[in-house]
């Protein structure tokens, strides 16, 4: 299994969780809208950490859904195992093709990826 809290390591998502805690306490400061210019930085900053760790959070929760599916599964009677097995490798599949392109999203998520690329081979 990938762990999701780094997300094949390009992502590090105790620390994103840390970084939001922090934003949020300060955000929450009485002074938080004196400077309305840094205030702004710091809710964009929130929003962006935000839109990154909320689809991994979620992956994470389906994985712990896909575990108990498969304890569940374990428990019935062997005919309705096949099924359930049938059933949990379809959603499976989905899932990890899901998996697969939210790493790409995050390895492709700097500013910059966004941005198109000339390269020159040879000449």
């Amino acid at each position: 299994m990938r762990n999701l809290h780094t997300c094949g390591g390009f992502f590090d998502v105790p620390r994103v969780q840390k970084r939001l805690g922090e934003l949020d306490a300060e955000m929450a400061r009485e002074t938080f809208w004196n400077n309305r210019e840094q205030a702004q930085k710091l809710i964009d900053e929130a929003g962006s950490l935000r839109k990154k760790i909320e689809p991994l959070l979620a992956a994470e929760k389906q994985m712990a859904d896909f575990r108990v599916m498969v304890e569940l599964a374990e428990a019935e009677p062997e005919a309705e195992q096949l099924k359930h097995q049938q059933e949990l490798d379809r959603d499976f599949a989905k899932f990890s093709k899901a998996l697969d392109a939210l790493e790409l999203a995050v390895l492709l998520g700097s500013p910059h990826d966004k941005n198109n690329c000339i390269s020159r081979l040879g000449d």
